[in-house]
């Protein structure tokens, strides 16, 4: 099982240089004072692990964006693109709505460790996190600022992963 770690970085005013060792980092370049992403910001995707992988999405049916030219759709709002060792990847935002969840390695369903993203968000606040509750298939880390979301110690012992939905979590205070 590859062990992924993603960084979602929300730096105010700063280019992306974000380097973590063995990782694929997801990071934007601004953040505005009541929390929103700024407009022509991009996300960016980069796999510094030791391996190729493979980046797949599945878009909410509210999220204004729904594809890349680079992540080719294999299903309505679904796309998938690889990302080879060592490789970036941006992924544009601007200023749009999106309500996607990322995974890596294998489509996003049950069994897979899931990244959320809901960034530019019209109605509520940006929000992002990693969700074990359907299921555990690697790790990966988010990074927002400079607080850190995971990155999941396996399938177990997740309860206290701050950002992280446990496995089995179905109302996230108790199991039900």
């Amino acid at each position: 099982m590859k062990n992924l770690m993603v960084v979602c970085a929300f730096l105010i005013g700063c280019p992306h240089p974000v380097s973590h060792g063995d990782a694929a980092v997801v990071s934007d370049s601004a953040l505005l004072a009541d929390g929103a992403v700024a407009p022509g910001s991009t996300l960016e995707i980069s796999n510094d692990s030791k391996a190729d992988t493979v980046v797949f999405f599945a878009f909410g049916a509210d999220s204004v964006i729904t594809n890349w030219s680079f992540c080719p759709t294999t299903t309505k709002l679904n796309c998938q693109f690889p990302l080879a060792k060592g490789v970036k990847q941006e992924l544009p935002l601007g200023g749009k709505y999106l309500n996607a969840t990322l995974s890596f390695d294998a489509p996003v369903s049950c069994n897979s460790t899931k990244g959320e993203l809901n960034l530019n968000n019209p109605k509520w606040y940006d929000i992002v996190d990693i969700s074990l509750v359907d299921g555990y298939s690697n790790k990966f880390s988010i990074l927002v600022g400079n607080t850190k979301l995971g990155p999941p110690r396996g399938k177990a012992g997740n309860e206290k992963v701050l950002g992280l939905y446990p496995l089995g979590c179905d109302i996230c205070v108790a199991r039900q």
